[in-house]
């Protein structure tokens, strides 16, 4: 989303969109691209979207199960009792 090929293209449809009094919507996976896009003339801003939503939740989730169950780490050397 970041190519500025991408980019030109999408502020062609926004000048597009208020020259023709049209609402200009669309999805974004975070706060600040919404942010940005809001500024950048889009009238609507729809936030996540359910795959979104899942990555985010299984994550999370995977990260704590990762965090709770590992294994204290040993200093080298210390002896196995």
């Amino acid at each position: 989303f970041g190519n500025p090929r991408f980019r030109k293209a999408v502020q062609k449809v926004v000048d597009a969109a208020q020259k023709h009094n049209r609402c200009l919507a669309r999805m974004v996976p975070d706060v600040t691209t919404g942010v940005d896009l809001y500024r950048q003339g889009f009238d609507m801003i729809a936030y996540s979207g359910d795959c979104w939503v899942l990555h985010g939740a299984l994550k999370a989730g995977a990260n704590e199960l990762r965090m709770r169950c590992s294994k204290p780490q040993r200093s080298v050397g210390a002896r196995r009792k």
